[in-house]
């Protein structure tokens, strides 16, 4: 079942991922499945070295539909938590 993606982004206190939130695409359901992407994934997409916390996010505005695409993968295969890095990107070649 895939997901489907709503509301903002935020970067994790600990400054090593952004979250976002996906929705299981079925009637009625109202769980939330806590997502994130890596900031070493975003930092390289974006070909910045020490990116502030507005630009991780523009990035992650940038490429957004490819890392919701492979976060609603990694649910579908079973992960609790997507976690898209780089390694991910790379296989879809953004």
């Amino acid at each position: 079942m895939p997901l489907e993606f709503r509301g903002l982004a935020v970067l994790d206190p600990n400054g090593k991922q952004v979250r976002f939130a996906g929705y299981p695409v079925e009637h009625g359901s109202t769980r939330i499945v806590i997502c994130q992407v890596s900031t070493e994934a975003l930092r390289t997409l974006g070909n910045i070295a020490k990116p502030s916390e507005e630009e991780l996010l523009d990035v992650f505005d940038v490429y957004s539909d490819e890392i919701f695409q492979i976060a609603s993968e990694q649910f579908d295969g079973g992960a609790h938590h997507p976690s898209v890095t780089m390694a991910d990107l790379r296989r879809r070649e953004v």
